[in-house]
C-alpha cells in the first residue's frame, strides 16, 4: 500500500515541506475595477505541488473588446446565456422492445464564466432520471485536452460535444444564441432536425388510441384566472322600479369580474333617501340570461355519475365512480358575457330589468382593444339637478374683514379663510428684495390743500393687498405718515351693503400711471411710478394691457385715421432731426396726443418710450479678456499656479467618467470651492457662460483650465476691479427717458402691407428708411417731480452652478 504524498511520508513530501513557508488558507479574492475578481488560477502556478511542476492556467472565453470602456465577463455578460438544444442516444440493454433512445437535452452555456448545463427534457412515466443531468459548472474537454475547459470557440450548431463520456449532438439554438455569434464573427450552421425514436412513437400512438376509463372533463379556468385577476368592467344604470308603490329610479353599479364571468350588482342609495343600504343588491355570480325553474338535483352538473360501487379489493382503496362519457343528461345553462354588455343593453337580474347608461375608461379601453367596438358617450337618464337657491348672506357689521364674516356664517365652527399659499411662496419677501408694486399719488380733489399732498400707494403681490403712506410736508398743517392700513380694497365700496360672498377688490391690472382709484370715498390719482414696478410690467405684456407695445400700436392705428396718419408723419420729418431719427420725449407726447387725444393714458405713453428709446448707455461693463485678466491677477496674487490647476483638472476628472472634456457649468465651481481657490462666483458664473456649450449644455473645462494658467498663457491684467452686468441690469432704467426713435416707431405703426414705404403710402425720404446702427439703448422711466425713492431690482434668479442647471439665455433688448 502507498503511503499518501503529503509532509513526511516521502523525500519529496519533506522537499516540500522545507520549500513551502506556510499552510494558511491561501488569498482567493481580490477587486478590480470596483468588481469582485476570483485570482485562484492566478496564484495557482504560485503552490506548485512538487518542485519541477508547472501547471498549465486554463483559459477563458475570449471576447473583443468594443470601443466602450473595458468591463470583465462576469460583469459585461451578467444573465446572459447562450441555448441550445440536441440530443443524445441512450443504449438499451436487455430489452425486446427497443435497442436505443433517443433523449432531447437543452445545453445551456453560461458567457460570465464558462460554465455549462445539461437538462432533459421530463417525459410522462418513462422511469429515468431526467431533469437536470449535469450541473453547472466548467467541463474539461476529453482526453488528452482534460487540462482545458469548453469554452465558447467549442460550441456551434452541428458540433457533437463530449463531455464526461457522453456525446452530445447539437441540433438547433435560440435567436439570440445565433445573433451574439455571428457578431463574434462565427458562421452558424443552420439547424437540423432530432430524429425520431420508433419506441416513442409507437407508444404515443398507442396512448392516443386508449379511451381512458375515467373520462373527466377537464375546465381550464387558471390561465383565465391568472390573466384577468383583479380585472373589473364597470357599468352605471338604473332599475326602474315606479310600477309598485313608492317605486322610484334606482341607480344601480354593475360589475363584471373577468377573472371567472361572475356578476355583481350594488345600488348607489342617496344621503337621506329613506331606504336601508345594503352591501349589494345581487352578490357575485353567474348570472343566467332566462328566469327558469329551479332545476333537479345533478341537472346543471358538470358531470353525470352513472353507478358507484366501493372498495373491490378490501383494502380502502375507496369508492369509485363510473361516469357519463356522452353528458347525455347535462342542460347547460345561458349565462352573461362580457360581449354582449354595452351602453344602452337591458341586463335580466333575476326578473328585474336594468338598462347600462355608462361605463368607466378601463371598460371602454377593454371593449376598443378586445373586440373593436366603441360604446360612446354615456346616456343621460335623469333630468338635470335643480340649481342651489343662492345663499342669503347677512349684512356685514364692521367687525373683522368680509372674509372672516363669511367663515361664520358658512360654517358652524368658525374657521381662518384660506388663502393662496402658491402664490404666496412665489411672490413673498425674497430677502432684502420685496415685490410690491409703487406709485406716487395725489388726491383729486377741489380742495387746493388737499391737491398739495402726496401719497406713496403700495400694491403687495404675495396677498394683493393695498396701503397708502403719506409723505410729510413741513409746515403744511396735516401730519404724514400710515393713511391706509395694509389690507384688501374694494373697487367700489358702496358694495360693502350688499356684502356679496366674493369681493370685488383692486388687482395689480389696475394700477397703472394715469388711473383713478377710488379708496374709502377719496378718489385718488396716480402720477408716477417706480422703476421697480414699470420693469416688472414691462417684463409681462401679456398680464398688463397698458404696458404692452403692440397692442398700444394696435390701438393707435384704429383710432387715427389715414389722412392723420400721413399728417402725423410729415409732422415727425419736418421739425425734428431726419438725420438721427430722434425726437424728444415731450415732442412725441405731443404729437400722439395732437392725433389721438386722450385715447392713450400716460402709463402707455411711457411705455412707448421706453420701447422705442433712443438713450446711448454711457455705462462700461467688462470684457471678457478683463474678467480672464481678473483672474489670473488674483491666482498670481496668492500664487497658485501649476500644482493648483493640476488639483482642478484631476477635481473635474473625477466628474468626467468617460473622459469626454466636457462637464456641467456648475460642476466647475463646486470643483473651485472644494479647492478653496479664491475667485468671485460672479466673474466664474460669467467667463463659463462665453465658453461654447455643447448640445447638452456643457463647457470644456480644458478651455477654462487654459484661461486660468497665467503662467502659460498671460493676458493683460486690469488694475482695477472690472464691472459685470447684473441680471436685473439687462433691462436697464437707470435713468429717465429723454429721446425717442421716432423712425421705429412709425415703422411699427404703418400697416404691415405698406411697410416698404412711408406710413399710410407716403414715400419716405432716404434718410429715413436708413437702418438704425449702434449698440443696444439704455432705456429708462419717464422724469416726474415725485419720483419716489429707488425700490431693490427683482431678486436675482438662483444661480445654475448651484441649481444643476444651464444658464438661462440673456433677453433681448427692447430697442433691437
Amino acid at each position: 500500500m502507498a503511503l499518501p504524498f503529503i509532509p513526511g511520508y516521502s523525500e519529496i513530501g519533506k522537499k516540500m515541506h522545507s520549500l513551502k513557508p506556510g499552510y494558511h488558507l491561501p488569498h482567493r479574492f481580490d477587486f478590480k475595477l470596483d468588481q469582485r475578481f476570483y485570482i485562484d488560477q492566478e496564484i495557482a502556478s504560485r503552490d506548485l505541488p512538487r518542485p519541477g511542476w508547472t501547471k498549465r492556467i486554463p483559459r477563458h472565453s475570449f471576447y473583443p473588446r468594443t470601443a466602450g470602456p473595458g468591463l470583465p465577463a462576469w460583469v459585461a455578460f451578467d444573465k446572459q446565456v447562450l441555448r441550445f438544444r440536441g440530443y443524445y442516444i441512450d443504449r438499451v440493454q436487455n430489452s425486446q422492445v427497443e435497442r436505443s433512445r433517443v433523449r432531447t437535452v437543452k445545453i445551456h452555456f453560461y458567457l460570465e464564466d464558462d460554465t455549462i448545463e445539461v437538462i432533459e427534457s421530463k417525459w410522462k412515466n418513462s422511469q429515468l432520471p431526467q431533469g437536470t443531468l449535469l450541473h453547472r459548472h466548467r467541463v474539461p474537454l476529453p482526453e488528452p485536452d482534460d487540462f482545458e475547459f469548453y469554452t465558447i470557440e467549442h460550441l456551434n450548431v452541428g458540433r457533437d460535444l463530449v463531455l464526461y463520456g457522453t456525446t452530445y449532438h447539437v441540433t438547433s439554438c435560440d435567436q439570440f444564441t445565433r445573433n451574439f455569434l455571428a457578431k463574434l464573427g462565427v458562421r452558424v450552421n443552420p439547424d437540423t432536425c432530432i430524429p425520431s425514436d420508433a419506441y416513442m412513437e409507437t407508444r404515443n400512438d398507442h396512448e392516443r388510441s386508449m379511451r381512458p376509463l375515467k373520462p373527466y372533463k377537464k375546465v381550464d379556468t387558471l390561465g383565465q384566472f391568472l390573466h384577468y385577476d383583479g380585472k373589473v368592467l364597470r357599468f352605471w344604470g338604473y332599475w326602474d322600479d315606479r310600477e309598485v308603490q313608492h317605486g322610484d329610479l334606482r341607480d344601480i353599479v354593475l360589475l363584471y369580474y373577468l377573472a371567472d364571468d361572475t356578476i355583481e350588482v350594488k345600488e348607489l342609495v342617496p344621503p337621506n333617501a329613506g331606504r336601508y343600504k345594503a352591501p349589494s343588491l345581487l352578490r357575485r355570480a353567474r348570472l343566467p340570461k332566462q328566469l327558469k325553474a329551479l332545476p333537479r338535483p345533478g341537472v346543471e352538473c358538470p358531470r353525470t355519475v352513472l353507478n358507484t360501487f366501493g372498495d373491490i379489493y378490501g383494502k380502502g382503496m375507496g369508492r369509485l365512480f363510473i361516469y357519463d362519457n356522452l353528458n347525455n343528461n347535462y342542460h347547460p345553462s345561458d349565462f352573461y358575457h362580457d360581449s354582449e354588455l354595452c351602453i344602452g343593453a337591458h341586463v335580466n337580474v333575476w326578473g328585474r330589468e336594468m338598462v347600462l347608461t355608462d361605463c368607466d375608461p378601463f371598460t371602454r379601453d377593454y371593449y376598443r382593444i378586445k373586440y373593436q367596438k366603441e360604446l360612446g358617450e354615456g346616456r343621460p337618464y335623469r333630468p338635470p339637478p335643480k340649481p342651489d337657491p343662492p345663499r342669503q348672506v347677512p349684512p356685514y357689521l364692521g367687525f373683522g374683514s368680509e372674509e372672516d364674516t363669511l367663515t361664520s356664517v358658512f360654517n358652524l365652527i368658525p374657521q381662518a379663510p384660506k388663502k393662496d399659499f402658491n402664490k404666496f411662496m412665489v411672490n413673498d419677501r425674497n430677502g432684502l428684495d420685496g415685490h410690491v408694486l409703487r406709485f406716487s399719488a395725489q388726491m383729486v380733489t377741489t380742495s387746493k390743500i388737499d391737491a398739495t399732498r402726496k401719497f406713496i400707494l403700495c400694491f403687495f403681490l404675495s396677498d394683493d393687498t393695498l396701503s397708502i403712506y403719506e409723505v410729510p410736508i413741513p409746515n403744511s398743517g396735516i401730519a404724514g405718515g400710515q393713511f391706509l392700513e395694509r389690507g384688501p380694497v374694494r373697487r367700489d365700496p358702496e358694495c360693502r351693503r350688499a356684502c356679496p360672498i366674493l369681493p370685488d377688490c383692486y388687482v395689480s391690472e389696475d394700477l397703472f400711471v394715469g388711473a383713478q382709484l377710488t379708496i374709502n370715498k377719496f378718489k385718488f390719482r396716480l402720477v408716477a411710478a417706480d422703476e421697480y414696478t414699470l420693469r416688472y410690467t414691462d417684463k409681462r405684456p401679456a398680464q398688463y394691457e397698458k404696458a404692452n407695445p403692440d397692442q398700444i400700436i394696435r390701438k393707435l392705428r384704429e383710432h387715427i385715421p389715414r389722412d392723420a396718419q400721413r399728417q402725423m408723419h410729415k409732422d415727425f420729418n419736418g421739425g425734428y432731426r431726419i438725420r438721427d431719427h430722434v425726437c424728444s420725449y415731450d415732442e412725441m407726447v405731443s404729437l400722439l396726443k395732437k392725433y389721438a387725444g386722450d385715447v392713450l393714458s400716460e402709463h402707455e405713453l411711457i411705455t412707448l418710450g421706453r420701447h422705442f428709446c433712443a438713450d446711448e448707455s454711457k455705462t462700461e461693463y467688462a470684457s471678457t479678456e478683463e474678467l480672464v485678466g481678473y483672474v489670473q491677477k488674483l491666482l498670481k496674487q496668492h500664487k497658485l499656479g501649476a500644482d493648483c490647476i493640476s488639483r482642478i483638472e484631476d477635481g473635474l476628472m473625477h466628474h468626467d467618467p468617460y473622459r469626454s472634456g466636457d462637464v456641467p457649468g456648475y460642476q466647475i465651481t463646486n470643483v473651485l470651492r472644494q479647492e478653496q481657490v479664491p475667485l468671485p462666483t460672479d466673474v466664474v458664473h460669467k467667463i463659463i457662460e462665453c465658453l461654447p456649450r455643447t448640445q447638452k449644455g456643457t463647457v470644456n473645462y480644458c478651455e477654462f483650465l487654459k484661461l486660468l494658467n497665467w503662467e502659460k498663457n498671460p493676458v493683460w491684467m486690469p488694475e482695477k476691479t472690472p464691472r459685470l452686468r447684473q441680471p436685473w441690469e439687462q433691462w436697464d432704467f437707470p435713468k429717465p427717458v429723454k429721446s425717442v426713435n421716432y423712425t421705429s416707431l412709425l415703422n411699427e405703426f404703418a400697416p404691415k402691407e405698406q411697410a416698404p414705404g412711408g406710413p399710410c403710402g407716403t414715400p419716405m425720404p432716404e434718410a429715413s428708411c436708413a437702418p438704425l446702427t449702434g449698440a443696444p439703448v439704455e432705456l429708462a422711466a419717464h422724469p416726474t417731480p415725485d419720483m419716489i425713492q429707488r425700490i431693490p431690482p427683482d431678486p436675482l434668479p438662483l444661480s445654475y452652478c448651484d441649481s444643476g442647471q444651464p444658464p438661462p439665455p440673456p433677453p433681448t433688448e427692447p430697442c433691437e
